[in-house]
């Protein structure tokens, strides 16, 4: 009985716990409102990236649009003065709602969906996912082609849509947006027919002229071809008709045409095949001058009876032939004639074509140079078939068509006529002419480095047989090249080589002022005085690289002696100017010009040289009545010290200078023998004799060495 009411009692309290426990979790879930919160960023308008939400205690959201791209979403109660006014009235620029993070609308409703691109997957729409306009003037989208990017985007004021429509109308396509879908999805197949006269009606359909009008005669029953688009001279070019003087017809896409085989007349268009007009019938000038001289002089007045309309096998070319006598017959088709001009009009005057040189004078300084720039005068030579370029008596490069009068000669020291071709005067005379870098690096950095750019350097504009260049550095380092008959008075650059503070070089032969600003010229040897070799000297080959100085810099190598430290370098190094070796009274400096040329010793090494069983006092502790001496052998790099060796109980000292390189690696070795450097360094006492056999036959070798070098 009180086992069971004590389940009761239990049972009881259990269920009161989960009512507690589960009105507490309604009251958890029923306050864990929340809402999407952000505020005028990019990301708060289009919702592209995730955002924050925050608890709502007001159970209501809000999203308000404040401008294009400027949107704020958040909890109801956060709202300012301001935008509670925008939201109570009636306004598409305010939504509120109340379901957690139902503040996820995009505003206004209308705001429209396009494609967003300007690269490579731009072409392919299958790849790319729309999205919402940020910045957009109307609800509109676009798609644009160059011929070489692609671009799809929102129609907005930053974006000259419109001006670049008007320049290529097919490649551009302006849709109405939405907010469901991107309009802007479309492909770009751009096509040209693709025909030539062997493929069938690529002149005209078989109708023509037959129940067709001439002046809207179009061919649609010839096949086409996907042609991408090309730029040429800021030009956009899709698709061709070309005519030559055989009265062959072709068609086809501009970026397939072979521009260099062209000798017709070509026609180009940008839209989709728009290469489709009609080749018409023409009519042409026919005369003879044998008949009428006038034929060979016609301008603009045209006796009637010459226009006559050519027969069917000429229809699209007239021509102009001129033979050696000078008599002109003009008519339709292709001429046998070889001397010919042809055009493609009706009653269209072929015109001769002229000879095309090169003019110009000492006025364009380009001229020297020829046609290298692309960027001089071309003339027409109406009187002869002949350029020609000249070296004036003073210098001057000019070019032009051949003078009839043979007088011209006269004002030439050097002349080349030539025929073979249009803008034939090309050519830089005299051929072994002096070529200068002519430059400021002011104005062209690779000036202080020229060898980068040897190609830079030009004739000089007057030629001079001794001519010279000259280059020189500024106050403010900039580098100035040119050529020394340039004149002063004129040059700006030329003059500076007159101030003596310019430090203005002058040189003969091509190119030879390609000196660089900055320039290792040397090479030294460089320690300091914490080096012992830095007193005893170096092999010259130990030589090191000085610093890059200013080519007019007077580059040396010093040693440096104060007391017992020495010091050894390039005089211009930045670390050794507080040695002040540039100073030539400067009396603890050595200077010298040449590589490595400051390798010598200061001092001669000194030690003291003896042996124990010849004088006693050389086994004792104090030896200082011995005084050190001379080293008899040159003493430099490895071979610098002095050496004490205890060997059979008899000591050795003397020079390291005097042992091989083999004794003195036996003697490092060696706990019996001892090397020091500094002067008389081995006057401590001598090391014990721990007498080892490894070292006897070391030791016998250097006392027969020692013996004979006293003997």
């Amino acid at each position: 009985m009180y086992l069971n009411m004590n389940k009761k009692f239990k049972y009881e309290i259990f269920l009161k716990i989960m009512l507690i426990i589960g009105g507490f979790s309604i009251k958890l879930v029923s306050s864990n409102f929340t809402c999407y919160e952000c505020d005028k960023d990019i990301d708060c308008t289009t919702l592209e990236n995730p955002i924050k939400n925050v608890v709502c205690d007001a159970k209501k959201c809000f999203t308000i649009s404040l401008g294009i791209n400027k949107h704020k979403r958040g909890c109801i109660s956060t709202l300012t003065e301001f935008e509670t006014t925008v939201c109570t009235n009636d306004t598409p620029h305010c939504h509120i709602c109340d379901k957690s993070n139902c503040n996820n609308k995009i505003l206004p409703e209308n705001r429209p969906l396009c494609y967003q691109c300007n690269d490579e997957l731009c072409m392919d729409v299958t790849k790319l996912i729309p999205k919402y306009c940020l910045n957009y003037t109307e609800n509109k989208c676009f798609t644009y082609f160059d011929g070489i990017n692609m671009i799809r985007d929102c129609v907005d004021e930053k974006k000259n849509v419109y001006d670049l429509c008007k320049q290529y109308d097919i490649y551009c396509n302006i849709c109405n947006g939405n907010n469901i879908e991107a309009c802007n999805n479309h492909t770009m197949e751009l096509k040209c027919l693709n025909c030539d006269s062997d493929k069938g009606n690529c002149k005209y359909p078989d109708e023509y002229p037959n129940n067709v009008d001439p002046n809207n005669c179009l061919i649609t029953e010839v096949e086409s071809k996907s042609c991408m688009p090309k730029i040429v001279n800021n030009s956009l070019k899709l698709c061709y008709t070309y005519i030559d003087r055989n009265n062959y017809v072709k068609r086809g896409c501009y970026s397939d045409l072979d521009i260099k085989n062209i000798n017709g007349q070509l026609t180009t268009c940008q839209k989709n095949k728009c290469n489709n007009n009609c080749i018409k019938d023409i009519s042409c000038i026919q005369c003879d001058s044998e008949v009428n001289n006038d034929c060979g002089r016609i301008t603009s007045d045209i006796d009637p009876e010459w226009k006559k309309n050519c027969p069917d096998s000429y229809n699209s070319v007239c021509h102009r032939c001129e033979d050696t006598n000078g008599r002109t017959i003009r008519g339709c088709g292709k001429s046998l004639m070889s001397n010919c001009n042809y055009c493609f009009d009706n009653y269209c005057m072929a015109k001769p074509t002229y000879r095309k040189c090169y003019k110009c004078d000492e006025k364009d300084l380009n001229c020297v140079n020829g046609g290298s720039y692309n960027d001089l005068e071309i003339g027409e030579c109406y009187n002869t078939k002949s350029c020609f370029v000249g070296i004036t008596k003073d210098g001057f490069t000019r070019r032009n068509c051949l003078p009839k009068d043979e007088d011209w000669k006269k004002e030439y020291l050097e002349y080349k006529i030539c025929n073979d071709s249009n803008l034939c005067n090309i050519h830089v005379i005299p051929t072994d002419r002096t070529l200068c870098f002519q430059c400021n690096s002011k104005n062209d950095p690779w000036c202080k480095e020229p060898k980068i750019n040897e190609d830079m350097a030009k004739p000089c504009n007057i030629y001079k047989t001794n001519e010279q260049c000259y280059l020189y550095a500024d106050k403010d380092e900039n580098m100035i090249r040119g050529c020394q008959s340039d004149d002063s008075n004129t040059n700006e650059n030329r003059k500076g080589c007159n101030n003596p503070n310019n430090n203005c070089i002058k040189c003969k032969g091509s190119r030879c002022n390609l000196t660089p600003f900055k320039r290792t010229s040397l090479k030294c040897m460089k320690c300091d005085e914490t080096d012992i070799k830095c007193s005893t000297g170096f092999d010259k080959n130990e030589a090191l690289e000085c610093e890059l100085t200013p080519y007019y810099s007077n580059q040396t190598c010093f040693i440096h002696i104060d007391g017992n430290r020495v010091n050894r370098g390039c005089t211009l190094d930045s670390n050794n100017k507080k040695f002040n070796c540039e100073d030539k009274n400067n009396k603890k400096c050595q200077v010298c010009i040449g590589d490595g040329c400051n390798y010598d010793k200061i001092n001669r090494q000194k030690c003291i040289r003896c042996r124990s069983d010849a004088t006693p006092i050389c086994a004792k502790e104090d030896i200082s009545e011995l005084e050190p001496e001379l080293c008899k052998d040159e003493i430099r790099g490895d071979n610098v010290g002095c050496y004490t060796e205890k060997f059979n109980g008899i000591v050795f000292r003397a020079c390291v200078s005097e042992l091989t390189e083999n004794e003195i690696n036996e003697c490092k070795k060696s706990k019996s023998c001892n090397i020091c450097q500094g002067s008389g360094c081995n006057n401590k006492k001598a090391p014990n004799s721990a007498s080892n056999l490894y070292f006897s036959s070391f030791l016998l070798f250097i006392t027969i060495g020692f013996i004979s070098r006293i003997i």
